[in-house]
C-alpha cells in the first residue's frame, strides 16, 4: 500500500508521510489504544495517527474521524465566525453610540 500525501502542519509541504511510532507523538497520554472517544460523553470517536514528514522530520498526531462529524465542524466554525462578527458589529455600533453632548450614552 502506497504511503498517503499528508499536509504537515510544521513546514506546509505535502508529501508522503509514513506513520511513525504513536509513542512518540508529544500529545502520547501513555495509552496504547490509538481509538479514542472524547471524554464529555458527546459520542465523537476517532483514531489517533502519528505521522512523520519526510521533508522536516516534523513528527505530527493526526485524527481520523467520520466524514458527516466533519462537516458539522465546519458548519458549526462557519456559524461561530458569523455569529463572532455580528457581535463585534454590534459591539461598534454600541460604542458610536453618543448622547448630544458627544459623551458616551450612559447605561
Amino acid at each position: 500500500m502506497p504511503i498517503p500525501n499528508m499536509y504537515c502542519p510544521n513546514c506546509r509541504d505535502t508529501s508522503p508521510c509514513a506513520t511513525a511510532d504513536h509513542r512518540t507523538s508529544k500529545d502520547f497520554d501513555g495509552g496504547e489504544d490509538q481509538r479514542k472517544s472524547d471524554k464529555r460523553g458527546l459520542g465523537i470517536n476517532w483514531f489517533h495517527r502519528v505521522r512523520q514528514c519526510p521533508v522536516c522530520s516534523e513528527i505530527f498526531a493526526t485524527a481520523e474521524l467520520d466524514e458527516d462529524l466533519l462537516v458539522k465542524l465546519i458548519d458549526l466554525f462557519a456559524s461561530t465566525s458569523e455569529l463572532q462578527g455580528k457581535i463585534r458589529e454590534y459591539l461598534q455600533r454600541r460604542e458610536n453610540i453618543t448622547d448630544s453632548s458627544g459623551l458616551p450614552r450612559s447605561k
